[in-house]
């Protein structure tokens, strides 16, 4: 699996847009949410996620803030023929 935080993959074209992915850990773990995704865009079909971005957010729960982290990016299948053009 391919994951990227730009909007390409170079030497590779994008064949089909799957849609947004998400991952979300509440333990404070980018990779767990990376993993998390990576799980998402496999199941829709994706051999990719492009334009990958993580966000930190406080949650308070039982009087303690905790830090959740999110993950998420566009699911896509990338191949090395042409890519795929909007029209």
């Amino acid at each position: 699996m391919i994951i990227t935080t730009t909007q390409q993959v170079d030497s590779k074209g994008i064949h089909e847009y799957k849609g947004i992915v998400f991952g979300e850990s509440a333990s404070s773990d980018p990779a767990h949410a990376m993993e998390l995704l990576t799980e998402h865009a496999k199941r829709i079909g994706a051999n990719a996620v492009v334009g990958v971005s993580l966000q930190y957010a406080p949650v308070e729960a039982d009087n303690a803030t905790m830090l959740m982290v999110i993950a998420y990016g566009t699911a896509v299948v990338v191949g090395d023929s042409e890519p795929f053009t909007m029209q």
